[in-house]
């Protein structure tokens, strides 16, 4: 009987506490400019990025459901820009950078579709879920008054059609 009860007591708690499947990738790159961090409703669904010809990331700008968020940094030429299809999301994001810049940015999604932007110098990074199926949810950083100086990312469990995306 006690060993029935001890069953239920920790069933019960792992329905109450779902495990969290949250990560942080810290942010690399330098020291200056002001924080800026994404935050949306729903899911990520679209990134728009720019770039100084030859040079460093100068803009960049998150998209959640419908809604394309103000451009974090600034819009210098055209953008690279990658609209995520259905079940589609963002699981990867790589690069290079300085201790001042962000120099270039691989954004990699579930479907291995990639946009590529920047120039290919100085050191690599490489950021990615902690957990199976979690996925990008938000960026941050800081930028000033050239462009991104550094870039983090949060990543989790986003729901697609009352399922998660795995």
């Amino acid at each position: 009987m006690f060993s029935l009860l001890v069953i239920a007591v920790l069933c019960t708690s792992c329905l109450a506490a779902p495990y969290d499947f949250s990560s942080v990738s810290v942010p690399v790159g330098g020291n200056s400019g002001d924080v800026f961090y994404t935050q949306g409703d729903g899911r990520i669904s679209g990134i728009r990025v720019w770039e100084n010809r030859s040079s460093f990331i100068t803009g960049i700008q998150v998209r959640y459901g419908t809604t394309w968020l103000p451009t974090i940094g600034f819009e210098v030429g055209p953008a690279q820009e990658l609209l995520l299809r259905g079940h589609e999301a963002i699981t990867q994001i790589s690069g290079k950078y300085s201790t001042s810049y962000i120099f270039q940015l691989y954004v990699v999604t579930s479907h291995r579709r990639i946009l590529v932007a920047g120039q290919p110098t100085w050191y690599s990074f490489n950021m990615f879920p902690q957990y199976r199926g979690a996925v990008l949810k938000r960026l941050h950083g800081r930028v000033n008054s050239a462009g991104i100086t550094s870039l983090g990312a949060d990543w989790g469990m986003v729901y697609f059609s009352n399922a998660f995306f795995s």
